[in-house]
């Protein structure tokens, strides 16, 4: 994965995943969630989009500049579901262990507090 740009704007953002998608670019947009939270509590002022492909990467930045620049290996929409789906389950996998690890040491420290 590579970063192809920052947004100030989530939607922003989520127009030009979508224009690259329609073209056979996989993206990611991370840091939403943390935009959404605003900004002034999170510290998350812009979000990234991510190029999920390493070797789309160079088309997705010619795109950015030439909406006609042909994509040399576009991926059908299928593969993109595909890709999205297996790159957001991990993504949720680990969120959700960093929430059990924190949950766990939390009591600890609770318990050698009250001990």
């Amino acid at each position: 994965m590579q970063l192809l740009r920052k947004y100030n704007s989530l939607l922003e953002a989520q127009q030009v995943a979508m224009d690259l998608r329609s073209r056979g670019i996989a993206t990611h947009i991370a840091g939403k969630e943390s935009y959404r939270a605003a900004p002034i509590f999170s510290g998350a002022f812009y979000v990234g989009l991510w190029v999920v492909l390493d070797h789309q990467y160079d088309d997705a930045l010619a795109l950015l500049d030439d909406p006609d620049h042909p994509v040399r290996d576009p991926l059908p929409v299928e593969d993109i579901d595909v890709l999205e789906a297996d790159f957001n389950g991990e993504v949720s996998h680990r969120a959700f262990s960093f929430i059990i690890i924190g949950a766990v040491v939390m009591l600890g420290l609770f318990l050698l507090v009250i001990s």
